[in-house]
């Protein structure tokens, strides 16, 4: 349990003053490394997770567009991270039985409303972190279906306040990264219900620091960055 919450913590507040850190994710005995001199050519990282010698796909340097439909069926993938995609709904919806994902980022995919509900069928997702989503507030209704998740960090120009009333149900959420999310006071406001958020990133979001105040004062043990700072109230500030 300590384990899974440092990489919980590491994943979102364990890089102070910069993006959030993304650490690498347990292997099982036997698995090749995600993350080496050279990367292992994603094919071969599928047949692993297909046999069972691993649980994790990791590719870094390799762009995909829709065509990675081989992820499809791989029962045994908990952990998958492309950090170089353009992938769209119609490529996520090619993905189906992933009973085990539990962390999943995917960079540079312009996911929507569609493509989110698809992939909150992923019930034991844990980490979603999707930085360049499309989706909107009717998108955020879905993640009522993830009821293990904790981590979530999205941008997305389409939510607006309504949207942070679906956020604000998510009763296990302990972190949470909103980029350029063109919300306003109310909306941040509306965080104040989720009584278990350990830490908050705000990061291009326009709120004056009346609104701030209220979520602190509602949420007194908050870790908050604001625009990749400590925001001066934070009560867990340090020095970087």
């Amino acid at each position: 349990m300590r384990i899974r919450c440092l990489i919980l913590i590491a994943l979102l507040v364990g890089g102070c003053g910069r993006e959030p850190r993304q650490v690498a994710p347990h292997h099982a005995t036997g698995s090749t490394a995600a993350v080496a001199d050279r990367e292992v050519p994603v094919a071969d990282q599928i047949a692993a997770v297909r046999s069972g010698a691993s649980d994790t796909i990791e590719v870094q340097a390799t762009t995909f567009d829709d065509e990675l439909a081989e992820i499809s069926g791989l029962a045994r993938l908990r952990v998958l991270k492309l950090e170089a995609t353009r992938l769209t709904d119609a490529g996520l919806l090619k993905w189906n039985g992933l009973s085990s994902l539990e962390q999943l980022v995917l960079r540079g995919a312009s996911i929507g409303d569609v493509g989110l509900a698809h992939l909150c069928t992923f019930e034991k997702l844990r980490i979603v972190n999707l930085p360049q989503a499309r989706f909107s507030d009717d998108g955020l209704a879905h993640l009522s279906r993830l009821p293990q998740l904790e981590l979530l960090r999205f941008s997305s120009p389409h939510v607006t306040d309504a949207g942070m009333e679906h956020v604000a149900t998510l009763e296990q959420l302990k972190y949470l990264h909103l980029i350029a999310v063109p919300i306003t006071d109310q909306g941040l406001e509306r965080l104040v219900a989720l009584k278990q958020l350990e830490s908050l990133y705000l990061d291009d979001i326009h709120v004056t620091d009346a609104a701030i105040e209220t979520l602190l004062e509602g949420l007194p043990e908050l870790h908050l960055h604001f625009n990749q700072q400590h925001h001066d109230l934070d009560p867990r500030s340090h020095r970087h």
